[in-house]
């Protein structure tokens, strides 16, 4: 896949000859030979985990005098071994970014030509994705700002929970699984007191609290954490039997089918999920 690295923690990075690694990292192995030859693969036929991941791009700044080149690369450099977020442009203009920091910086100057500056960047990405279209409560239509006459357009999968159990199908529009999808279930005029969440097969997930009329229920499946109208409560949340994967709710590429089961909660309960489409 070709894309053209935008900018690092803000700053616009470098865009005249550039030359930017469009890899992927290597795959993480958990190879182990076996006394008769050959290997056993301890992921077996899943799918390896995403190694140490290193992006490289070059390109030459180009300043009007001295000043401005130096100004330039100054502004470059002070976010060199900083953390922050790498973003990408696509060949259609779409833009995905990941967290990611910048480990390396090198320039070089010819005296042939004193207002080009040739700068290497390293970065090591942080994030297992990048992070394409958002799937949150809110956002802003392209190109708009908060202004008088605007509003703000609801951008999460959301579903009313009006009968038990439930299917909802939620789209993960990129090509890598997603693993850190944001779950809130809000009681409707009745408390919800049981509720089970499940992929056939990979996800059985039992939360065992009430959740009160009108309150909310907040699980961050990337880290790890379950609220219950703001105050920590994991204790209820609990993997049940049939559950066979090391993430809460992944969400594979294209359509998830996801079955919600409620005990109360009246029949305007909604469940909504919450995430960024994964890309490799």
């Amino acid at each position: 896949m070709s894309y053209t690295l935008v900018s690092f923690g803000g700053v616009a990075l470098p865009t005249k000859r550039t030359i930017t690694d469009v890899g992927a990292g290597d795959a993480k192995d958990a190879f182990q030979e076996l006394p008769g030859g050959g290997v056993y693969d301890g992921f077996g036929s899943d799918e390896a985990p995403e190694g140490e991941t290193v992006i490289s791009h070059t390109g030459t700044l180009v300043g009007s005098t001295d000043i401005n080149l130096s100004a330039q690369s100054r502004t470059l450099k002070a976010v060199h071994r900083t953390e922050g977020v790498l973003v990408r442009a696509l060949p259609d203009g779409t833009q995905e970014w990941c967290i990611a920091r910048m480990t390396g910086f090198r320039s070089t100057r010819s005296v042939k030509n004193t207002r080009h500056l040739e700068i290497a960047l390293k970065f090591k990405k942080k994030s297992a994705n990048w992070n394409g279209e958002n799937y949150f409560s809110w956002k802003l239509d392209s190109g708009y700002k908060l202004d008088t006459g605007l509003k703000l357009n609801s951008a999460a999968y959301q579903f009313t929970l009006n009968v038990s159990p439930k299917t909802v199908v939620v789209n993960n529009g990129g090509n890598a699984a997603v693993r850190n999808c944001i779950i809130t279930v809000t009681a409707g005029t009745a408390a919800i007191t049981a509720l089970t969440i499940a992929i056939s097969g990979v996800v059985d997930i039992d939360y065992t609290g009430t959740i009160a009329a009108g309150e909310s229920l907040v699980v961050d499946c990337g880290a790890f954490s379950v609220e219950n109208n703001g105050t920590p409560d994991s204790a209820h949340w609990i993997l049940a039997s049939g559950h066979a994967s090391e993430d809460w709710l992944p969400l594979e590429k294209g359509d998830n089918s996801v079955v919600v089961t409620k005990t109360g909660g009246d029949v305007d309960s909604v469940i909504k999920f919450e995430f960024y489409d994964g890309w490799k």
